[in-house]
């Protein structure tokens, strides 16, 4: 059964971050302005303990105000240990208002032994919205540049189990 809560839940403004909810596995530390990035904020998840046990299944959300600006960073790739309780999931929900600029910098996940890991990554991208994202060495440039379009999209990677 999935989570009903979400165990990152973070919305960005123009001017601020709201924490809504911050639970395991994560560990954040405060937004700061982004060096290369005028009128950018920069955050970089943690994650505390040992990463996603067998059969754990974590869901996040970060929305983006319209016009708001952000660099979503991982701190490290986050391992997936094996167990005797199946696949581990892991699901990040994107929402962009009107003209709000999303980077996803992320590392790729370590997967142990015998470990798997069910990957879903799902965007809603109002007028204009921008997310560029650089996940497990790949590069993905998604832009809606209609006026007055909403797109929703999802890509779901399916990561092998890795045998000994």
């Amino acid at each position: 059964e999935p989570p009903k809560a979400y165990a990152l839940n973070v919305s960005v403004n123009s001017d601020r971050m709201h924490r809504k909810r911050v639970a395991f596995p994560w560990s954040l530390g405060r937004a700061y302005a982004c060096e290369t990035w005028t009128g950018a904020f920069r955050l970089i998840p943690q994650v505390s303990g040992a990463g996603l046990l067998s059969g754990d299944h974590v869901r996040q959300k970060v929305h983006l105000g319209a016009q708001a600006r952000l660099r979503l960073e991982s701190a490290g790739a986050m391992q997936v240990l094996a167990g005797p309780s199946g696949i581990a999931r892991s699901d990040w929900n994107f929402e962009l208002e009107h003209g709000a600029m999303l980077v996803l910098d992320a590392e790729p996940y370590a997967l142990m032994p015998r470990a798997a890991l069910d990957l879903r990554s799902h965007f809603h991208l109002s007028a204009e919205a921008i997310v560029l994202a650089t996940i497990i060495k790949t590069i993905t440039i998604i832009t809606i540049m209609e006026t007055g379009i909403s797109t929703r999209f999802s890509r779901t990677t399916h990561t092998k189990t890795i045998e000994e």
